[in-house]
């Protein structure tokens, strides 16, 4: 029986995991570092025993509520959200990365970057490539600046844009591909 309420989810005024949140939020970490991608809803159910997908939707949403994961209005894909590491696993994660030399980091130094939650201030590990696909979300240089966007194809042309109209869109002539973001934090 499980007497949880969603008072115990309160604490000092900040939001905390259950244990099977936290289990299925590690078991998505995991996941995306693996393959790149966030699990479906239905790879959940099956790892977790759900009975239906909507169960594991209950889960993936309280994530998005909670910051660790991102969704796209009127998309069914999930993206890793500003907290997809707790600070904790941040600090984890920026000596894995050193270590292993696989990881690359940068602070978000304006609002330009509005792709996937990720603000001003925030750290983003990335994968070093040089190329990426269409819907790929991006670490770009352009001219001095590294941004954050998403590669689109429109008019047989390559371009960088936000999740939103009011970030201009920049000509993918213009761009060099730093890499492809893995994990992003923000530190309160």
């Amino acid at each position: 029986m499980n007497s949880h309420t969603e008072n115990d989810d309160q604490k000092n005024g900040r939001t905390l995991m259950t244990k099977q949140l936290h289990e299925i939020f590690r078991f998505v970490q995991s996941e995306y570092a693996k393959n790149g991608y966030i699990p479906s809803l239905g790879d959940i159910s099956i790892r977790f025993g759900f009975r239906s997908n909507s169960t594991a939707k209950y889960h993936v949403d309280k994530l998005v509520s909670m910051g660790y994961l991102s969704k796209e209005e009127g998309k069914r894909a999930y993206y890793p959200g500003p907290l997809f590491i707790n600070t904790q696993d941040a600090f984890a994660c920026e000596e894995y990365a050193e270590e292993t030399d696989s990881l690359s980091r940068f602070v978000v130094s304006d609002n330009d970057s509005t792709v996937m939650g990720i603000l001003k201030g925030d750290t983003v590990m990335y994968r070093k490539q040089d190329e990426a696909n269409p819907k790929d979300c991006c670490i770009i240089q352009v001219g001095n600046k590294t941004l954050v966007r998403r590669m689109i194809i429109k008019d047989a042309h390559v371009w960088y844009v936000g999740d939103n109209n009011s970030v201009p869109a920049i000509n993918g002539l213009d761009v060099q591909i730093l890499g492809i973001p893995v994990r992003s934090y923000r530190i309160w």
